[in-house]
C-alpha cells in the first residue's frame, strides 16, 4: 500500500516484491473462489521468487502467516475440485465455505476428495 496525500493506494500483485510494499487488492466480500485464486496466485509468486518466504509474502498481503497457510492449504484439493470450484457461478456455491474445503484438503485421497464435496452440493 502506497500513502499518497492521506489516501491509500493499492498496487498490483506483481509489483509488490520489487517495492517490498503490501498490495493485495482485496474484494468486500471474500468468495472461496476468491481464496482459491489468491492462493494460486500466492503459490506462483513464490515459484517465481524463491528468495521469498512464506512469511514475507504474508507480511506484504496483510495476512499472518498461520492465515496465509490456511488459504494455501486450498491447493490441497485435488486439481480438478479446485477447477470445478472456480468454474462454478455464485449461486452454485454460498454452501462450499473455506472451512469445509480444508477439512477435504486434508484428505489424500481423491476420489475420497469429490465424495466429500459432493456431500457437500
Amino acid at each position: 500500500m502506497n500513502t499518497t496525500k492521506g489516501r491509500k493506494q493499492l498496487l498490483p500483485l506483481e509489483s509488490s516484491h520489487d517495492t517490498g510494499r503490501p498490495e493485495v487488492r482485496r474484494p468486500k466480500t471474500w468468495t472461496i473462489k476468491d481464496r482459491l485464486a489468491l492462493a494460486q496466485e500466492c503459490r506462483q509468486k513464490l515459484l517465481a521468487f524463491p528468495e521469498l518466504s512464506r512469511k514475507a509474502l504474508a507480511r506484504q498481503l496483510g495476512f499472518t502467516v498461520v492465515r496465509l497457510n490456511q488459504i494455501m492449504n486450498l491447493l490441497k484439493l485435488a486439481p480438478a475440485i479446485q477447477d470445478h470450484i472456480l468454474s462454478l457461478s455464485p449461486s452454485n456455491r454460498p454452501h462450499l465455505t473455506e472451512e469445509s474445503l480444508r477439512a477435504i484438503a486434508t484428505i489424500a485421497n481423491t476420489k475420497l476428495q469429490w465424495t466429500r464435496l459432493r456431500d457437500l452440493e
